[in-house]
């Protein structure tokens, strides 16, 4: 995704997990970021992408097999 759309992709940084204070400090960064966007693809049952599109209204589309 990186080389195909360059600048548009962000990729997360530092600790990447939710059992540390900066993992979960990371993660709120990852979902703000995630609810600026126009559209969300989502998978199925997930809390993540339903709370960044109640955040700032996003539209969230889910994607299933």
């Amino acid at each position: 995704f990186k080389h195909k759309f360059g600048k548009h992709v962000l990729l997360p940084t530092g600790v990447l997990n939710n059992s540390s204070q900066e993992g979960i400090k990371q993660g709120m960064v990852e979902l703000y970021a995630l609810a600026r966007t126009k559209r969300i693809l989502g998978s199925y049952y997930s809390s993540f992408s339903e709370i960044a599109s109640s955040l700032a209204s996003v539209e969230l589309q889910i994607i299933m097999k």
